[in-house]
């Protein structure tokens, strides 16, 4: 009977713990509830501009910034003039680059130099040459982007001569010029071997084609005398009897890179740009 009336008085005891548990719980929600902004449960989509604001701070303040991005849109498109998209613009541009959306940001921030020229002009222009530049493959791969980097790059150093971000954008535009370049010179190889395999004329031509280009198109800018070197053994003409040389040049330009990569990592600002 002592252990039966023990056993009840456990079960009573846990009852109610398990009660107040459910209780706390539910105020914990309600408090929860009532502390959330009615604006955070509105479709981002059917916010008007002010609610927008609203909803805006609210996601910052908790550090939601897919919410965050979201809100900047859809202000962006409720924004009725132009001073008014200007510091939205912006920090959208801002936030798609923290958040590693590259191309969307170069869009931005492209969007932002032509509707605001003269605004921060040095930043947003090293902003979309980051955010193209983030973007670029690897010289095995397309070289679209690479090149619409390096065109930037060149452009803000012919515009801002004496900026204090010449030492970045001189090794932006050697990393962008050292990867056509490559891509240009597996390009020539790949039409070498083909010319070893079939002894095709038109693949010879055509490895000559991409060594004259590399030749006439970086070898100057680098201005490195050691390529300078290699390149003035080119032959002006792409027959049977040239290939080995052609091949020398090919093996002999990827080397000399390669051992340029690992030994002056972290001395690429050495190498002297047009």
């Amino acid at each position: 009977m002592k252990y039966i009336r023990l056993l009840f008085i456990c079960i009573a005891a846990l009852s109610i713990s398990n009660l107040d548990s459910r209780n706390s719980k539910r105020k914990k929600y309600r408090q929860a509830k009532t502390q959330t902004p009615s604006i955070a449960y509105k479709k981002i989509e059917r916010l008007t501009f002010a609610e927008s604001e609203d909803a805006l701070a609210y996601y910052k303040k908790h550090e939601m910034n897919r919410q965050v991005i979201n809100v900047l849109e859809r202000m962006m498109a409720l924004a009725t003039d132009h001073e008014t998209l200007k510091p939205i613009l912006r920090e959208l541009a801002d936030l798609k680059f923290q958040e590693g959306l590259y191309s969307e940001s170069a869009v931005l921030y492209s969007q932002y130099a032509l509707l605001y020229p003269g605004e921060d002009t040095q930043y947003i222009q090293l902003q979309i040459i980051h955010s193209f530049n983030n973007e670029r493959k690897s010289p095995e791969n397309d070289q679209t982007t690479t090149q619409k980097t390096l065109e930037k790059a060149l452009e803000f150093t012919e515009t801002f001569p004496e900026s204090t971000y010449q030492v970045k954008i001189n090794d932006i535009i050697l990393n962008c010029r050292l990867s056509l370049l490559l891509h240009e010179l597996n390009a020539a190889e790949f039409y070498h071997h083909k010319f070893s395999y079939t002894s095709q004329l038109p693949a010879l031509n055509s490895a000559h084609e991409r060594l004259l280009f590399i030749k006439n198109e970086f070898i100057p800018a680098l201005k490195d005398t050691k390529l300078d070197a290699i390149f003035n053994e080119f032959p002006q003409t792409a027959t049977p009897d040239d290939a080995p040389l052609l091949s020398k040049i090919i093996q002999k330009t990827q080397t000399y890179i390669t051992e340029q990569t690992i030994n002056d990592k972290q001395k690429q600002s050495s190498w002297f740009f047009l």
